[in-house]
């Protein structure tokens, strides 16, 4: 088991809307200078991206996702809320749509 102190966690969601932000906080974890001086200046350059490729996923199987998922997602947000519970209310939404529907 390892110390809380010892433990980093940060979100995706977070890398993506904030990557900046994300990395100073981690370089002060680390104990190294939270500088943006060691920060890319390709930092928010798109690699590999996805843009014209995205496909929506199936009502039946997102409700599926989100009924597999919902207890999960509810200890993520009372643990560590924002973005986490961003996801449980997404989770939330879709299982209603499908109870209004069914």
């Amino acid at each position: 088991m390892f110390p809380k102190g010892q433990i980093h966690i940060d979100f995706y969601d977070e890398i993506q809307a904030a990557p900046e932000e994300v990395l100073l906080r981690l370089f002060k974890f680390l104990g190294v200078e939270a500088s943006t001086a060691h920060i890319s200046k390709d930092l928010h350059k798109k690699v590999n991206s996805t843009d014209g490729y995205k496909i929506g996923i199936p009502a039946t199987i997102a409700c599926e996702i989100a009924l597999q998922n919902v207890d999960q997602l509810e200890k993520l947000s009372q643990r560590f809320g924002g973005y986490t519970t961003e996801w449980l209310e997404r989770a939330e939404k879709i299982l209603a749509k499908e109870n209004r529907d069914t």
